[in-house]
Order: structure tokens, then sequence, then C-alpha cells
């Protein structure tokens, strides 16, 4: 059995008015999503200019006055691809890296592998990953990736 006409009438306009407030909050996310996206899509490729996070900074010091990605994982507890996702965020903002042996000396990939993804960077760009990781058809993992792309835009700045 259906409730009386005036408290159908009064539910149909609350489901209304909250359908219009989350409506409001959708539109507000998707054009603040959008806008995000083409801020990123609009950059240059290099990603010259970005701003960086007071982490992504204190990160890249740190590397900078000697400590290891390991040391750093673990004083921030987080993984070493969030730690060289600051270290790129850092270079790709115009910033320089001194401690490139340490980036060198971790990566496991093989110098032929080092030199096929540098020459996957220099045709497809450093924004991204997964088109470097189709063109060498899954050779290296992302996190392997992630310091190849590190140390080839240390070598480029």
């Amino acid at each position: 059995s259906l409730p009386p006409f005036g408290s159908r009438l009064r539910a149909h306009h609350i489901v209304q008015r909250k359908y219009g407030v989350y409506r409001q909050h959708a539109t507000y996310v998707k054009n603040a999503c959008n806008m995000t996206f083409k801020t990123l899509s609009n950059s240059s490729p290099s990603g010259r200019g970005e701003s960086i996070g007071e982490r992504t900074r204190l990160v890249a010091e740190a590397f900078n006055d000697g400590a290891t990605i390991q040391t750093l994982v673990e004083r921030h507890q987080v993984t070493k691809g969030t730690i060289l996702e600051h270290l790129t965020k850092f270079v790709m903002a115009g910033n320089k890296l001194h401690n490139g042996n340490d980036l060198q000396a971790a990566t496991s990939a093989a110098p032929e592998q080092q030199q096929a993804a540098f020459a996957a960077f220099d045709e497809l760009g450093t924004m991204y990953l997964k088109p470097v990781y189709d063109k060498m058809n899954g050779a290296l993992n992302y996190d392997e990736l992630k310091i190849l792309r590190l140390l080839y835009l240390a070598v480029k700045s």
C-alpha cells in the first residue's frame, strides 16, 4: 500500500533536492578532473615548469644529499616506485639530481636493454611508461622503466 499523497510528494521533493545536490557535486568533480587532465595533456612533453610538492622536494633533496633509494623507501614508508616518481617529478620540473651512481646501481637492466629503453624514450617521450613498456614487449618491469626514465632525464637535463 502507498503512503498518503502528501507523504509521497514530500519524499519526491526530498529525492529531487538530494539528486540536484549530488548532480552538482558530480559535475564539479567531473570538471575538476577534466581540467587536471587537460592541464597534464597540454603540458610540454618534458613536463618542464611543473610545480612540485613538499614531499617531492624533501625526497629529492635527501637523495641529492646522498640518501639511497632504499633509505628513502624506509624513511618515508613507501614503495620504491613512489620514491622514483618523486625523483622524476623533481627532474621534470627542471631540477637536477646529483646522485646518479645510485640510480645506475639501482637498475638490473642489461646495457642493451638500457640503450633500447633510451631509444624508446627518444621516440615516444617520457610522460608515459606504457608505450615504452609495449615497445619493449614487456622485457622490463615498470620499476625498471622508472629508473631508466630517471637516468634518461638526468642525462638529458
